[in-house]
C-alpha cells in the first residue's frame, strides 16, 4: 500500500505519466468504449444540443474525436461545421501529437478541477475513462460549464480493472491505482453512479455495464 498518498500526489504522478506515453500512444482505453461512444455523440447531436459546444474532459491525443469525425466527414461534415469541438487535458502534449488538430478541434492544457469555460457554455460534455481519475468535484465544473438541457455522456473504469494491479510496471500509474483501489474511488455500481452525479446536479438516463472479454467499464 501506499502511505498517505494525497488524491493531487497521485494525479501529479500521472500528469508524469502521459507527458511521456502521449508522445507515442494514441489511446490505452478499450476499442469498444470508443465506438460506443461515438454513437451515443452521434445520437446526441441529431437530437440536438443547447449550444454548439462539445466538450472532452480528459482527452489525451484526441483519438475520440479523431475516430469520431474522421468517417464521419463525407456523410455528415455539413451538419458536423455546425458544431465546436474542444477538448482538455492535463498533460502536456505537443500539438503535432494532437490526433484531430486538422479537424478544427480546439485544445487546452488545464485541470478538469478548473475547467477554463464560462458557465453555461457547452452544450454536451464526454469523457472517456478519464474523468473518474478525479475528485468528484469535478462534477461541479461540469455542471456549471454545462447549459441548461445539455447533455452528458461518460465512460467510467470498473473496479475490476484495477486487478493488473501488481504486474504494472509504471510507478506513477501504479500509485495511481492503487490510491483509488485503497479509497474507493471507482464506481462498483449503478446506484453509486446515479448517486454520486445527481449530488452534483446531474441527471443520469442510463447505465450499461459493458464487457468486451477483456474489460469491464461503466457507460
Amino acid at each position: 500500500m501506499i502511505d498517505h498518498l494525497s488524491s493531487m500526489e497521485a494525479l501529479a504522478g500521472l500528469k508524469q505519466h502521459y507527458d511521456t506515453s502521449y508522445l507515442a500512444e494514441k489511446h490505452d482505453s478499450p476499442d469498444g468504449s470508443r465506438v460506443a461512444l461515438g454513437q451515443k455523440m452521434m445520437e446526441a447531436l441529431k437530437q440536438g444540443i443547447p449550444t454548439p459546444w462539445i466538450l472532452d474532459v480528459g482527452s489525451g491525443r484526441q483519438s475520440v474525436e479523431k475516430e469520431f469525425m474522421a468517417p464521419r466527414q463525407r456523410r455528415y461534415g455539413d451538419f458536423l461545421d455546425k458544431f465546436k469541438f474542444a477538448t482538455l487535458d492535463i498533460a502536456k502534449i505537443p500539438r503535432r501529437n494532437l490526433l484531430a488538430r486538422k479537424l478544427g478541434v480546439e485544445h487546452t492544457r488545464a485541470s478538469g478541477l478548473a475547467l477554463p469555460y464560462p458557465d453555461g457554455q457547452m452544450g454536451l460534455v464526454f469523457s472517456n475513462h478519464a474523468i473518474d481519475f478525479l475528485p468528484d468535484e469535478v462534477y461541479d465544473e461540469v455542471a456549471r460549464v454545462l447549459a441548461p438541457e445539455g447533455k452528458v455522456i461518460f465512460n467510467f473504469h470498473h473496479p475490476s480493472m484495477l486487478q493488473g494491479l501488481n504486474r504494472m510496471r509504471d510507478k506513477n500509474v501504479k500509485n495511481l491505482w492503487q490510491y483509488l483501489k485503497d479509497n474507493g474511488s471507482l464506481f462498483e455500481t449503478e446506484t453509486k453512479i446515479r448517486e454520486t452525479l445527481a449530488s452534483h446536479g446531474l441527471t443520469v438516463d442510463e447505465v450499461k455495464l459493458m464487457n468486451d472479454g477483456r474489460d469491464q467499464w461503466w457507460e
